[in-house]
């Protein structure tokens, strides 16, 4: 029980300033993005918005779309396989 208490409690913080409704990720995953942001945070500085490329906790390889309010305040509103969103590119190109 205390292990889904945190984690709803995770997904339920109040995200007061930004634009997008958050992703709905788990706590491990948070954590381990908003930690790989962290120490990458002078790639992002200045930017208010920004995308972090990271494997997920399936390994598999994912976009993560997010709002930059400063250090180690971020909204990540979108986590997107990059596969997909490579497929769907050559799909355009292959239409156009």
């Amino acid at each position: 029980m205390k292990k889904q208490e945190s984690e709803t409690s995770c997904r339920q913080e109040a995200k007061l300033g930004f634009i997008y409704n958050t992703f709905l990720l788990s706590c491990r995953e948070y954590a381990k993005i908003y930690g790989e942001i962290n120490t990458n945070y002078s790639k992002y500085e200045g930017l208010r918005f920004a995308v972090h490329t990271s494997y997920g906790l399936d390994n598999k390889a994912y976009w993560y779309f997010f709002e930059n309010d400063g250090y180690n305040n971020y909204n990540i509103w979108l986590c997107h396989s990059k596969w997909l969103i490579n497929r769907k590119i050559q799909l355009l190109v292959a239409i156009i």
